[in-house]
């Protein structure tokens, strides 16, 4: 199970058990009550998702079936329901989305985790490079004023110098 943490609730992803069978979406709310949300248009594995600030919008790092690269691509998927707007095209994978504060962009992981891209979370335009580390990053965090990030990798001293670095490189995305 996947979750994602809403300030209304929180957003659970329940992977399908048995093969063709694709997972669902659900609310689980301050007293555990769990309602189903839309998830017609999720078909295939989430392997990581994300709340936009005012949670109206989910972002998902998702491999789907009819995608033949076997790449896992972010996808956004407004919660009123609707098509997914592919995020992510290019030819390597993409993981872990981060919003931005304002909910305009998206932040993620790509290739092994060793390049840092933005994107606007419509998908228009073209992913702008915020850093490049020579190992791989497993999780990201993005500051609300979109001006740094922490970056989790391999426990080193070393690596913490290299994420130090990825950190100061990023630039906030302007208007």
């Amino acid at each position: 199970m996947t979750l994602a943490p809403g300030s209304a609730g929180d957003l659970a992803y329940v992977p399908g058990g048995a093969a063709g069978y694709l997972g669902r979406l659900s609310w689980v709310d301050g007293s555990c009550l769990v309602t189903a949300a839309d998830s017609t248009n999720i078909d295939g594995l989430v392997r990581a998702m994300t709340l936009s600030p005012d949670g109206s919008v989910v972002a998902l790092a998702m491999e789907r079936p009819s995608d033949a690269s076997n790449f896992a691509r972010v996808w956004v998927a407004s919660m009123r329901g609707g098509p997914l707007q592919l995020v992510r095209s290019e030819d390597r994978g993409a993981r872990t989305p981060v919003w931005s504060a304002d909910s305009r962009s998206l932040v993620y992981l790509s290739g092994e985790g060793t390049t840092i891209h933005r994107r606007r979370a419509d998908g228009s335009g073209t992913a702008e490079l915020l850093a490049t580390v020579p190992r791989g990053v497993n999780d990201l965090t993005l500051h609300p004023s979109g001006r740094s990030m922490v970056l989790l990798g391999d426990d080193s001293g070393d690596r913490r110098q290299e994420l130090l670095d990825a950190a100061l490189c990023c630039r906030p995305q302007r208007p």
